[in-house]
């Protein structure tokens, strides 16, 4: 991880107030994709954007990057250049170490608990709780299948490393 540079959160938030939309941000890319064909005048748009924001970043100027952060957190960022908060940045993303964590959020896949018809049948109950015990919740095709009764409920759907977890909030 570089000690220093702009973070691509700070560049994203400037070249949106210019009219460029990245189709990608993450904490140290930014993905601009061109079509075949593309005008000479449409691509140095975005390049010209770049060399501005370096000339700022040099300069340490915030408020022409992000004046809308300065107005709204005069006392956080008033006085912080563009070089100090992208200094910040990445000692924060340093100390937390980000990407470790999405790395371990995304490295293991959580248990089902219930399958999705069960869950929907669940919604659409009258039960109070549903009974994960069953391997086939209301198959007997009685009258009062939750199916049949269309009491709609909005449970509150958790997913956790132990599996998917229904929550009533109506109670």
């Amino acid at each position: 991880m570089p000690d220093e540079g702009i973070p691509a959160e700070p560049f994203t938030a400037y070249v949106g107030r210019v009219g460029i939309v990245p189709n990608r941000t993450t904490d140290f890319q930014v993905m601009l994709l061109f079509s075949t064909g593309i005008t000479k005048s449409k691509w140095a748009t975005p390049i010209n954007t770049l060399r501005f924001v370096k000339h700022f970043y040099d300069r340490n100027a915030p408020s022409e990057v992000l004046p809308e952060l300065v107005q709204d957190h005069p006392e956080r960022y008033g006085s912080m250049g563009l070089e100090d908060l992208g200094d910040e940045m990445f000692g924060f993303l340093k100390q937390y170490d980000s990407g470790a964590v999405l790395n371990e959020a995304y490295s293991t896949i959580p248990a089902s608990n219930m399958t999705p018809r069960y869950a929907f049948q669940y919604m659409v109950s009258s039960e109070d709780s549903p009974q994960l015990s069953s391997s086939r919740p209301w198959a007997d095709g009685t009258p009062s299948s939750p199916a049949l009764s269309m009491k709609w409920k909005a449970p509150l759907i958790l997913t956790t490393d132990e599996g998917i977890t229904l929550c009533d909030i109506h109670n």
